[in-house]
C-alpha cells in the first residue's frame, strides 16, 4: 500500500514540475473562437442588451443622472407594501449611485445606504433589493464583472432576491478576455479581495433539467446603465 501511494505521489510532483520539453496548452482569444464577436465589436452595448435579455435579465439606459432615477423609482416597489420597511433596499458608498439617489427625493430617504462590512448576514438576508455598482459588463456574454470594492463588499449582490446593477457605457467591454486584463492592469485584483463573474439571474436545471430561477442568489437581475 505504502508502495503505491509513493507512486501516486512521485507522479503528482513530477506533473507539478515545469518541463521546458512539454508543449504548453495553446493560447485562444475570444476573437478566433466565438461567432458574435464582431457584432460586439460593432454595438457592444446593444450586444450586451440583447444577450442579458436572453439570460433573461433586464436592460435599461438613461441618458443622466435624473432620469436613472426615474427609472429606478418605478423599479423599486413601494416600501410600504413590503416587510421590514427600513430594509427593502440597501445600496453601498459609490459615486454614481450617490449622484443617482440624490436626484430623487424619494430614493435619498428609502434606499439604505450601508456599510456592507458591518452588518451581519441574518440582517442582511432581510433586504429585498440590493443596489450596485460594476467592473465591468461582457457584451459577447451578457456579463457582469464585479469585486467587493465595487459592489458593496461580497453580499450584497448575492443575498437580497432582486439585483440592480448600475453601470456607464465606458464600462463595456466586448469580452472577458478585456475585461479580465483591464481588472488587473488597473490593480483591480491588489485592491478586491473577491471578484465574481454573473451571468444572468441564479438558475439551476439539475432537477428533470428544469430551469429554475432564484436557485443560489437573486432571482431578478437589472442592469442600468447611465449615460
Amino acid at each position: 500500500m505504502n508502495g503505491a501511494r509513493e507512486q501516486i505521489l512521485q507522479n503528482l510532483r513530477k506533473g507539478a514540475t515545469p518541463d521546458s520539453t512539454r508543449p504548453g496548452l495553446p493560447q485562444h482569444e475570444d476573437v478566433a473562437l466565438y461567432r458574435n464577436f464582431a457584432p460586439a465589436q460593432s454595438n457592444p452595448l446593444q450586444t450586451f442588451a440583447q444577450k442579458l435579455a436572453a439570460l433573461k435579465g433586464e436592460f435599461y439606459q438613461a441618458p443622466d443622472t435624473a432620469a436613472a432615477a426615474k427609472i429606478l423609482r418605478e423599479l423599486l416597489p413601494a416600501a410600504e407594501s413590503l416587510p421590514h420597511k427600513n430594509k427593502f433596499a440597501a445600496r453601498h458608498p459609490a459615486p454614481l449611485l450617490d449622484r443617482i439617489c440624490a436626484a430623487d427625493h424619494w430614493l435619498a430617504e428609502n434606499v439604505q445606504l450601508i456599510e456592507p462590512q458591518k452588518i451581519s448576514s441574518p440582517d442582511f438576508a432581510e433586504f429585498s433589493i440590493g443596489l450596485t455598482t460594476v467592473d465591468f459588463l461582457v457584451a459577447r456574454t451578457g456579463s457582469l464583472v464585479l469585486s467587493t470594492t465595487t459592489a458593496g463588499g461580497r453580499r450584497l449582490s448575492v443575498l437580497p432576491p432582486f439585483h440592480i446593477a448600475i453601470a456607464t457605457p465606458a464600462q463595456v467591454v466586448i469580452s472577458l478576455d478585456e475585461a479580465l486584463n483591464a481588472y488587473h492592469a488597473r490593480g483591480e485584483a491588489e485592491r478586491s479581495s473577491y471578484a465574481t463573474i454573473i451571468t444572468g439571474p441564479s438558475r439551476t436545471s439539475d432537477i428533470e433539467k428544469i430551469l429554475v430561477l432564484g436557485a443560489h442568489g437573486p432571482k431578478r437581475l437589472t442592469v442600468l446603465v447611465v449615460g
